[in-house]
C-alpha cells in the first residue's frame, strides 16, 4: 500500500501539472482517484479517532474524581486514571 505522504505528492505535482501550459501528462486518472479515496478514507478514520480520544478522556477524568466530587481523589484507581490523562496531554511525571 502507498504511503499517504506519496498521495500528497502526487496530488500536489497533479495540481501543478494541471496549471502548466501542457496539462496532466504524468498520471493515470485512477491514480488520482486512489489517492483522493485513500485520503478521504484517512480523513474519516482521524476524525473517528479523535472523537474516541476525547470520550476516553472524558471516562479517564470521572475515574480520576471518582468519590472526590470535582477534585482528583487519591484513591489507587484514582491515581491510575490521572496518570493516563498525563500521558495522553503529554505531561507525564
Amino acid at each position: 500500500m502507498t504511503e499517504t505522504k506519496e498521495y500528497s505528492a502526487m496530488l500536489y505535482a497533479l495540481a501543478d501539472e494541471i496549471r502548466s501550459e501542457e496539462g496532466c501528462v504524468t498520471k493515470p486518472a485512477y491514480r488520482v482517484d486512489e489517492a483522493a479515496a485513500r485520503l478521504d478514507s484517512q480523513t474519516l478514520t482521524i476524525r473517528w479517532l479523535e472523537i474516541q480520544r476525547e470520550e476516553l478522556l472524558v471516562a479517564l477524568n470521572k475515574l480520576a474524581r471518582l468519590g472526590n466530587g470535582d477534585e482528583y481523589g487519591n484513591s489507587i484507581g484514582n491515581r491510575i486514571a490521572q496518570d493516563v490523562i498525563a500521558r495522553v496531554n503529554g505531561k507525564a511525571s
